[in-house]
Order: C-alpha cells, then structure tokens, then sequence
C-alpha cells in the first residue's frame, strides 16, 4: 500500500510520518475503501486558559467483508491550529470550520490506515516504498507548542 504513495501524499510532524487527506482519499479509491455513518461531536471545554472545542469524529470503514470503526480528534488548542509563535491563539482567532475538518479527516486516515495496516509507518519503510524521504513536507513546533 506505501507503494501506492508518493512524498506529496505525507507530511512528517516533527519525523514523524502522517499520511495526508489526498493520500487517505487516493488510498481508499485504489482499495476500494468505503466510510460511512460519519458522526461529528463538537465538545466546548473550558479551562484556565479559557475556552476551547474539541471535535471528535467517527465512522465506519470496509473494506471487503472486513469492517472497523474508527475515530478521529482535533482541538482548537491543538499545535497545527491553537498556537502562533509559541503562544495559545485566543478562540475567536481560530479557523474553528478547518478543525472540524481535521478531526474527519483524522478519522478518515487512521479508518484507512488500520484496515490495510499501515498504522505507524516508519521513514525506512517508506524509503523500502520508494518514496523520496527529502521531499517529504515537514512541520516541525517550538518546544513551546507553537509552529
């Protein structure tokens, strides 16, 4: 299945890899792959740094006569949306719409990454793939939690 997938479908967080959207999406069309009864929970929190949401989001996967449910999370305080320069973006300054849909396609990626096994790929497995580890986009944080 790696094989199927090229530096364009990942992106490395810190070194690690995580297979992106399009490459979750190219999969389940290459696999056939079907998600459906998608669910999404929008959870308000509230702490001492003020208020925050969390999306949690979950379906069901086939693939054959194999089916799993899976789930996918994002925050408005996570490190890819919550934070700017180190520092916790108030609410009102964050794309809340971008991490509902983080949390679907959280849920999409580890659906499809779980039925064809590929949970925690590795950089040599994926140069084993043939992929160009080098090309790979990379985000990487402060040490204090910001991009």
């Amino acid at each position: 299945a790696l094989k199927l997938t090229n530096y364009n479908d990942w992106v490395l967080f810190q070194v690690k890899p995580y297979l992106t959207a399009t490459g979750a999406d190219k999969l389940m069309v290459q696999f056939g792959i079907s998600m459906y009864d998608l669910k999404v929970e929008e959870k308000e929190r509230e702490d001492a740094n003020g208020k925050w949401i969390e999306f949690v989001a979950q379906a069901r996967f086939k693939l054959g006569s194999v089916e799993i449910p899976a789930v996918g999370t994002c925050s408005t305080r996570s490190k890819f949306f919550g934070y700017i320069h180190g520092e916790l973006k108030p609410l009102e300054a964050v794309d809340i719409p971008s991490v509902r849909k983080a949390a679907v396609q959280n849920c999409k990626r580890n659906g499809v990454l779980t039925l064809l096994g590929l949970r925690s790929p590795t950089l040599e497995d994926m140069k084993a793939a043939g992929i160009d580890i080098s090309k790979i986009p990379r985000v990487e944080y402060k040490k204090s939690g910001g991009k």
